[in-house]
């Protein structure tokens, strides 16, 4: 019995000490990116490095991968209004996609990364539309929206993504006696 018995505690013992190593070091585990997903390692909080698609071993408990699905995000909004600088009212759609480029950047945009690329192509439409005159976007509506595009490229390369199409899908202008009808 002596000897069962010491083999019996070195084993209780052996076990203790992997269950506290593994509670302490965490388990090693495999995620897998497809190939249209990018990620960003985290250890204990900090980000340590992007990761792209393919197998990666992590410890759980002490790191973890952040998902992104870098396809293209659609955006497409119609019937828009924003009052001009005139005094007139625009009303306008937009057509456009942005893709995520910069993983780290943009998990850092938002909590949502989906929702930037709307939100910066809603934000610079309606500043650069709100500057206009009705005269203006009478006469240049190609450079109205060749200026949304620079804004645009420019705002979502500053959060990691790049802007990939644009368009104005419409654009009408009513003045004030239009709209009080």
């Amino acid at each position: 019995m002596g000897l069962i018995g010491y083999l019996l505690f070195c084993a209780c013992l052996l076990t203790f000490a992997l269950l506290r190593f593994f509670n302490l070091a965490g388990l090693p585990s495999r995620s897998v990116l497809l190939p249209y997903e990018s990620g960003v390692l985290f250890q204990r909080g900090k980000p340590i490095r992007e990761v792209g698609p393919g197998r990666h071993w992590v410890i759980l408990g002490l790191q973890k991968i952040l998902f992104l699905d870098t396809r293209p995000i659609q955006i497409d909004v119609d019937e828009r209004a924003v009052s001009l600088a005139d005094g007139s009212m625009a009303f306008y759609g937009i057509a456009a996609s942005a893709r995520v480029c910069d993983a780290r950047k943009a998990i850092y945009a938002s909590t949502n990364y989906n929702d930037v690329p709307l939100f910066v192509a809603l934000c610079d439409a309606r500043s650069i539309l709100g500057r206009c005159t009705r005269s203006e976007l009478a006469k240049g509506r190609a450079r109205v929206e060749q200026e949304m595009i620079e804004a645009c490229q420019l705002r979502l390369a500053s959060v990691g993504f790049e802007l990939v199409s644009f368009r104005i899908s419409e654009l009408s202008v009513a003045t004030q006696s239009d709209i009080d009808d």
